[in-house]
Formats: structure tokens, C-alpha cells, sequence
């Protein structure tokens, strides 16, 4: 089944908005992008001086240049969905509705069994651990000093699953109400 280009950015974007994990690994880019190239170098400490703010420098350059391009593409692809929406809205039955809430409340679930502990401590070790897998997907196995180095990162981020959840509850309910709304 081929897709839009449209529809395609419209659902990663659904996927980056429902992923803190993509904002960690964003933000601590530089870090991620280090690890990764050392492993193939094997840096010295002047190389390391001079590549990790060249790093930053890129980061912080993409965070300035790039991200307000992709907000006014993202914004351009919202003003052009909404007619779309409007369209097919009024012609969704009942079941489809509830077929609709129902995949909703089973991926508000879902996230909450993968992201909500029942403690902070193991909220905090189920992060770790679902960082450090996406990492090493990213860019192969991480050293001691990387795992201490993202654990230190996702210990000063300020996650809370309790209002990333209500988040999302509040997001799922919005969709359920615009659509029988039109």
C-alpha cells in the first residue's frame, strides 16, 4: 500500500508527538552522535575537544534552523488535512466511531502498562532501559561511561507519566469528540 508524502509526515508526526523517547534521544543528540562516532574512531583528547562542540554547534544550529521549517511544514500539512477530516468526518458510522475509541483506549493502555510503574525508582529503570535499547538499535552497544552518561541524562529529565498520560487521555478524547462533533 503506497502512501502520501503527507500522510506519511502526518503519522510520524502522531508518532514523535506520543514518544518522549524521541525528545530525549533530540535533545541529547550531540551525546548520542559522539558515542556513535567514537566508536568507529577511538577519539583522543584533543579530537574530543574540538568534536564535541562542533557537535553542539551542529545541534544547536538545527535546533535554530531546521526545526522552524519543519513546524511550517508540519503546520502547512495540518491546514491541508483539516478539510479532509471535515469531509470524511460526517460519514463515519457508529461502529466506526467506537472501532475508533476503542484502539484509542487500547494504545492509552498500552502505554501506560510500558511507561507508568507503580514507583518512581521503577519508572526511572524502565526509561533507562528503553533508552539504552533504542540507543543501541541507533548506534550499536554502549560503553559504561555512555550508560552512565544517559542514565545521568534521564535522571534530570523532567518525565512525568502521570501527566503524559492525562496527555493523552485528554488528546484521545478531543479526536473522539471532533469527530462526532462533524
Amino acid at each position: 500500500m503506497r502512501f502520501s508524502k503527507t500522510v506519511l509526515i502526518m503519522l510520524l508526526t502522531f508518532l514523535i508527538a506520543s514518544c518522549g523517547i524521541i525528545k530525549i534521544a533530540y535533545n541529547n543528540s550531540p551525546a548520542l552522535a559522539f558515542w556513535w562516532l567514537d566508536d568507529y574512531f577511538n577519539f583522543n583528547n584533543t579530537q574530543q575537544t574540538i568534536l564535541k562542540p562542533a557537535l553542539q554547534r551542529l545541534h544547536n544550529w538545527h535546533r535554530a534552523d531546521q526545526l522552524p521549517v519543519y513546524i511550517a511544514l508540519l503546520t502547512s500539512i495540518q491546514i491541508e488535512s483539516v478539510p479532509i477530516i471535515v469531509e470524511i468526518a460526517p460519514l463515519l458510522s457508529d461502529t466506526q466511531l467506537k472501532q475508533f475509541q476503542a484502539k484509542l483506549d487500547e494504545r492509552a493502555k498500552k502505554w501506560k502498562k510500558e511507561w507508568w510503574q507503580e514507583t518512581k525508582k521503577d519508572q526511572l529503570e524502565a526509561r533507562y532501559e528503553k533508552t539504552q535499547d533504542f540507543a543501541e538499535k541507533m548506534y550499536g552497544d554502549l560503553n559504561n561511561g555512555q550508560i552512565s552518561l544517559l542514565k545521568q541524562s534521564l535522571t534530570k529529565a523532567a518525565i512525568s507519566p502521570e501527566v503524559s498520560y492525562a496527555e493523552i487521555e485528554r488528546r484521545n478524547e478531543d479526536a473522539l469528540t471532533i469527530l462526532k462533533a462533524l
